[in-house]
């Protein structure tokens, strides 16, 4: 795929196993999916989810500089015509959705996607290699929150599994993405890690989008 005259040309090849991009001299990244994805159903007549996300551990270069982390690819279906940001789990359900990927010094990967919305709506998944840590539809959550709305610390109870910590990374509040949204929406990065789980980590990630206000609704700050 080509772009305009001013923009390097994208070449973006993806698989269930493997994900290459290349962006002429911005971008050059590989790698390969080292675990199981993870995808939830919402099975309601008017406002059907489907969510399914996979991960991919790349390696390469941006700008110059070498780099390695994970690549979240997601595929959501709702209802037909509608956009996301006037859909009912955007405008009124969710609370937070908080994707994650670790990779430990033996190579392990782990990946995680919790999702928090009003009453009971949610769902936890994580998985190490081929195996699933955690598959709970219901997800307990509590949050620490600054003046601006941006999560600092969370804790996801995800049952009999454990419990997963989220830790904020102040250099990573992504105010480009909230100005492309509305709502109230704050997206940001950090780290998430099972609690208990002292293995040494070699890099991870973790994506987080939430609204503070639906938060303190719920009576989830702490």
């Amino acid at each position: 795929m080509l772009s305009g005259p001013h923009e390097e040309p994208i070449d973006l090849f993806i698989t269930d196993d493997e994900l290459t991009w290349e962006e002429g001299g911005l971008i050059s990244l590989r790698g390969s999916r080292h675990t199981l994805g993870a995808q939830f159903l919402s099975s309601m007549r008017d406002d059907p989810l489907a969510y399914a996300s996979q991960p991919y551990w790349l390696t390469g270069t941006i700008l110059g500089e070498r780099v390695e982390g994970p690549i979240f690819f997601d595929q959501v279906y709702f209802r037909h015509g509608s956009e996301w940001k006037e859909y009912p789990y955007y405008t009124d359900v969710q609370v937070v959705w908080n994707i994650f990927a670790n990779k430990y010094a033996d190579g392990t990967v782990e990946f995680g996607n919790i999702t928090k919305g009003r009453g009971r709506w949610g769902a936890g998944i994580v998985v190490e290699g081929n195996t699933a840590l955690a598959e709970s539809p219901s997800v307990g959550a509590e949050f620490d929150v600054d003046a601006d709305g941006y999560v600092t610390g969370a804790s996801y109870d995800l049952g009999a599994s454990g419990i997963w910590d989220f830790t904020a990374d102040p250099t990573q509040q992504l105010s480009g993405f909230n100005k492309a949204r509305w709502g109230g929406y704050r997206a940001q990065g950090g780290m998430t890690r099972r609690r208990g789980d002292d293995r040494e980590v070699v890099t991870g990630w973790t994506w987080v989008e939430a609204f503070s206000d639906r938060m303190k609704d719920e009576e989830l700050v702490r």
